[in-house]
């Protein structure tokens, strides 16, 4: 440390202000990183109830005001939505939000529920936003009023405090400007713009050296906001330090004008690593604190409902028009839009925007995420779950047990059913889905970590199907899905009962019943004619099973029709024969391709034609 201070009086004497400044940036940057550190190895105190920190702007870091939700569940101020650049982990831009309208309307429920439970507060951030508005028309005596009652309502948001003083800077206040400052940096230890603001106000009072220190600390609390924000799930506070190494270099190049200029540099040097007492933790008056009157939280509970379901809100999420659904409620509104544009329940705003959106980006994550759908895009409002969760646990949680029993795809050990054709163990079986009642049950198999459902054909076959497993789910933009499936086993039907539009049973698999190891004289045979099968088919038909045993329905997906499929499946003579089934299959290839029906001929290229056997899903 004491060969730096040299390289300090060193660079003094020399006038080198750019390298001065340099040297003054890194030895900040060190001391952030070493207080970010120590930070990070403390144990914070418990939260208490409906912790007003969950109601802070991210952007400008005072309480909420007018606040909007984002489409990535950020809820800002509603003037700092244009200015909101999330970090680099979101999952959505920000431009696409503010052009399907997000951003532009009050997020009701926080709204009522803020304003319930931190009335003072939110009427000290309405009289903030009147300040900024004369100070940004150029009156600055009217903004140093507006703020001086805020900070009377509310005398610890830290961005009043910032806001106060940056006007009586431009008054003149030089002494005003640095207590506000110094009350904010307490409020909001590692924001760069506060510890800016006491180095304004220190270079105003004509204490160059002391600028410098603050200054630098304003950068180095940028860089260290910075690297976070480029980690995943990063915090997502925007870059809105107005300090630069121009600003520290102009401050420097003033402290060198000084007659002690080597020996107060080097005192300012040294005190680039002094202590945090001044940055202690505040804690915030009244119904400013961390938590609200009981009888407060009570009365915001009845705006915690969801419109849709009538019960405490869960996963809340917001809607472009402000209104608030469960997240689980949406997502069914949103199946729903097949033949129709999707609209908010409340006010009928449409969601056709929104919706193309979810799956669009359900689709650009389909390479790292085979299961990507719109259902999983929909964005939590962060704010809203905090005080929820912390206001309301207990209640939360039963809510959360209830929310999962109902969305289990298998539920109390019944399973999905997709009632449309025969499925077949070990054949593939593509499915274009569109229909509402399929798209959540399809959502609710991803979602489940099962990603499996029955087929049945249906009609006067409902007694057997068979399970199909999900290998590949492609999210299109208007909310229909291509699925690549495979069959796995067969079933039979033991229970029906519908859930939500769709069937669901009870089922029992079925075994087969051999004697022996199970294999046949026609399974060499039929394992060369899959072969065979899928060089003249090409990628339409699929690779043939590997499983012996699935052969004779892999076969029987190009000589036998839906009708007999079913029967090789479930009928009584070979429901539990695989010996039965090879027989049979066997016998259709010789009868409807006799040139095959012998051992030399399956290795010869096919004369005949049997595509138009292929059945579809």
């Amino acid at each position: 440390m004491a060969m730096a201070s040299d390289q300090v009086g060193q660079l003094v004497t020399s006038g080198d202000v750019d390298a001065l400044a340099q040297l003054f940036e890194a030895k900040a940057v060190e001391v952030a990183r070493v207080n970010s550190l120590r930070a990070a190895a403390t144990v914070p105190a418990e939260e208490q109830p409906l912790d007003i920190t969950a109601a802070t702007c991210p952007h400008c870091r005072g309480m909420l005001f007018a606040p909007t939700t984002l489409l990535d569940g950020t809820t800002v101020c509603s003037p700092c939505a244009s200015k909101w650049a999330p970090s680099a982990s979101a999952a959505f831009d920000a431009q696409v939000g503010a052009d399907i309208g997000f951003g532009t309307n009050v997020n009701r429920v926080l709204s009522q529920v803020l304003t319930k439970c931190f009335p003072s507060a939110v009427t000290a951030a309405a009289l903030r936003q009147e300040g900024t508005t004369h100070f940004k028309r150029g009156d600055v005596v009217a903004a140093e009023a507006s703020y001086g009652r805020s900070v009377g309502v509310c005398p610890h948001d830290p961005t009043t405090m910032s806001n106060r003083s940056a006007a009586r800077f431009k008054l003149g206040d030089a002494a005003g400007a640095l207590a506000d400052a110094e009350a904010a940096a307490a409020l909001a230890p590692s924001w760069p713009k506060a510890m800016f603001r006491q180095g304004q106000a220190l270079a105003l009072m004509g204490q160059p050296c002391a600028a410098s220190t603050a200054f630098a600390r304003s950068l180095a609390l940028q860089h260290d906001a910075d690297r976070e924000r480029r980690q995943p799930n990063g915090p997502q506070h925007t870059s809105d330090c107005i300090a630069t190494r121009k600003t520290l270099a102009g401050a420097l190049e003033a402290a060198l004008k000084a007659d002690d200029a080597s020996a107060a540099l080097r005192a300012a040097f040294e005190n680039l690593g002094g202590d945090d007492d001044e940055a202690a933790a505040v804690q915030l008056p009244g119904d400013a604190g961390a938590a609200a009157p009981t009888v407060e939280l009570q009365s915001a509970r009845e705006d915690l409902d969801c419109s849709l379901c009538f019960q405490l809100l869960f996963r809340p999420t917001t809607l472009a028009c402000g209104h608030v659904t469960c997240t689980p409620c949406l997502t069914r509104i949103l199946d729903h839009a097949f033949d129709r544009e999707p609209l908010c329940p409340m006010c009928r705003a449409q969601l056709g925007p929104f919706l193309t959106e979810l799956n669009r980006e359900a689709r650009r994550r389909a390479p790292t995420n085979r299961y990507s759908h719109g259902g999983q895009m929909v964005a939590e409002t962060v704010a809203l779950s905090k005080i929820i969760e912390s206001a309301f646990g207990d209640e939360y949680r039963a809510r959360a047990s209830d929310v999962a029993d109902d969305e289990a795809s298998e539920h109390h050990s019944e399973i999905p059913l997709f009632i449309c054709s025969v499925g077949m163990p070990g054949v593939e079986c593509p499915l274009h889905v569109f229909e509402p009642r399929y798209r959540l049950m399809m959502r609710r198999c991803l979602e489940s970590g099962h990603a499996r459902f029955g087929m049945v054909l249906g009609g006067d076959h409902m007694e057997y199907g068979t399970l199909l497993d999900i290998n590949q789910f492609e999210q299109l933009p208007d909310g229909r899905s291509l699925v690549k499936t495979v069959g796995a086993s067969r079933f039979k039907i033991l229970s029906l009962s519908e859930r939500d539009g769709y069937s669901v049973g009870t089922v029992e698999m079925i075994q087969d019943v051999e004697v022996d190891d199970n294999s046949t004289p026609d399974d060499e045979y039929l394992m060369r004619v899959g072969q065979y099968l899928k060089r003249a088919a090409g990628d339409r038909l699929g690779d043939p099973p590997e499983n012996v045993e699935h052969l004779p329905f892999y076969i029987a997906t190009v000589c036998m029709d839906q009708e007999e499929h079913y029967n090789l499946c479930f009928g009584d003579a070979t429901r539990t024969s695989h010996s039965e089934r090879a027989r049979q299959v066997r016998e259709r290839i010789a009868q409807l391709l006799p040139e095959l029906d012998s051992d030399e001929a399956v290795g010869q290229p096919m004369s005949g034609s049997w595509s138009d056997g292929e059945s579809e899903s």
